[in-house]
């Protein structure tokens, strides 16, 4: 993302604290009930009778996605959902979001518009330092053994997809 977009999207951030329009995150386990996969807060961006946060710089980011989504199709051969859900998360001093495998349950290969893909974009203020944590990390075998296979560091206008 340009600076100046990163810029704007963390104002629009800042004015939906503001409003109060963060709340407490929930997650849910495959067989539907509550969980503490993590702790943090969590906003739609856009949501109706409220201008906070439908802004110019919010659809630009949308744009940007939406374009990345179609292209990943098309490299991957294959349709991914039109839509997607997009919502800002803040993980304050000691929130988390624990390891886990997303619920492959309900996925559509046919591309009828279930989710098949995720992605995380990074909108940290500059200064983010290791001790603060919020790496995104994957796992991977190898010779049948776990490991790390990647490890992304939350860099503002980083965005990170993944299957």
């Amino acid at each position: 993302l340009s600076p100046a977009l990163l810029s704007e999207i963390r104002q629009d951030l800042h004015d939906l604290s503001r409003a109060q329009r963060f709340i407490v995150g929930t997650s849910f386990s495959s067989n539907g009930q509550q969980d503490n996969l993590r702790s943090a807060l969590t906003c739609r961006p856009v949501v109706p009778d409220s201008e906070i946060g439908d802004s110019d710089a919010f659809w630009e980011l949308h744009g940007l996605l939406s374009e990345a989504r179609d292209e990943l199709g098309d490299l991957m051969g294959r349709d991914l959902a039109k839509g997607f859900e997009a919502v800002y998360s803040i993980y304050p001093p000691g929130g988390y979001y624990k390891r886990h495998v997303d619920s492959l349950e309900g996925v559509d290969l046919e591309g009828t518009g279930k989710r098949s893909l995720s992605f995380v974009c990074y909108l940290n203020e500059p200064g983010w330092d290791k001790s603060d944590g919020g790496q995104l990390v994957t796992y991977g075998q190898r010779d049948g053994m776990e490991e790390v296979s990647k490890v992304i560091q939350p860099e503002g206008g980083t965005l990170a997809l993944f299957d």
